[in-house]
């Protein structure tokens, strides 16, 4: 988190909102790492963006055309470590411990935020080598907007995460594939550019490397190439209508995509109160349809409801 040591501001990983995504994949990375642990090959290899953020507590979102001001005696938190991947790359290193290594490919902004940011996932445990500091581009930032119940809705600002990759995009085939394959797990996330993500899946698919990919971050079309090279493909409710209506899946269609009445009824014994069945249909409705559109596995985080 932000804060003052000694006059002067220091930034700190793991600060803010958690993200229950980060602690969801991470759950998933270890559970595929199980499997190669023996073999001593653990290495998980972290592709997205790394922000500074600034959190901004208020009582309600504005409206189109409002101001709003803080909540009363409130201050705003700056410069704050977060961006999908720096969350999903701290997590995965706390949660993995000393037995599996976590890596951070990424592109820092020639700024002290830059700098900042960088030290924050180096004392967080993550190896950061494999990425670069691009020249005359300023870090990414986030605009947060909290809730009292923790609720939240963001502006974000690319900086060096949507125009510091063209070093990436010149790189051969082969030099991917060597990048990619020294890892056992490659982690994506929609905040950088779709080509980048999809290069570094084609590498992962080419040398066997399992890919797990959280579809949160830019409102974008999804490549479908991009869905068939992914182990996982990880939607909240909203992203995965979204991507449902988009490939022309089961929310463009009255009858939906099929889902059986007993798989249903097992969910929601197992889920309780949490769930009802209505969400517990589309969800799966729409899951179904990501699969047909190239998936292979889709997991659909639901919040303080948990996923299916």
């Amino acid at each position: 988190q932000g804060r003052k040591d000694a006059g002067r501001k220091t930034l700190r990983p793991g600060g803010g909102i958690p993200s229950p995504v980060a602690a969801v994949c991470s759950l998933v990375v270890l559970l595929t790492l199980a499997s190669r642990a023996a073999a001593g090959t653990g290495s998980i290899l972290v592709a997205g963006s790394v922000n500074a953020d600034t959190f901004l507590p208020v009582g309600r979102f504005p409206s189109p055309g409002e101001n709003l001001t803080l909540l009363p005696g409130r201050r705003p938190r700056e410069d704050v470590p977060g961006g999908k991947g720096c969350n999903q790359a701290v997590a995965a290193s706390r949660l993995s411990g000393d037995d599996v290594r976590t890596a951070f490919l990424g592109r820092f902004g020639d700024d002290p935020a830059g700098t900042a940011l960088e030290r924050a996932l180096v004392e967080a445990g993550v190896d950061t080598s494999p990425s670069r500091r691009c020249a005359g581009v300023p870090s990414g930032r986030g605009y947060v907007l909290v809730l009292p119940d923790g609720e939240v809705c963001a502006v974000v600002s690319g900086g060096s995460n949507a125009d510091g990759w063209s070093d990436l995009e010149d790189m051969s085939d082969g030099d991917l594939d060597g990048l990619v394959s020294s890892h056992s797990l490659l982690m994506l996330q929609c905040e950088v550019p779709a080509d980048v993500n999809l290069r570094l899946a084609r590498a992962a698919r080419r040398t066997g490397v399992p890919v797990l990919l959280d579809a949160g971050g830019e409102d974008r079309d999804m490549d479908r190439e991009l869905l068939e090279c992914c182990s996982f493909v990880i939607p909240n409710e909203t992203e995965l209508g979204r991507l449902a209506r988009r490939m022309g899946g089961a929310e463009d269609r009255e009858d939906g995509v099929e889902v059986d009445g007993g798989l249903v009824d097992a969910v929601l014994d197992d889920a309780g109160p949490h769930l009802d069945r209505e969400t517990v249909v589309s969800t799966l409705s729409s899951a179904r349809a990501l699969q047909r559109a190239g998936a292979s596995n889709v997991l659909v985080t639901l919040g303080p409801r948990g996923s299916l």
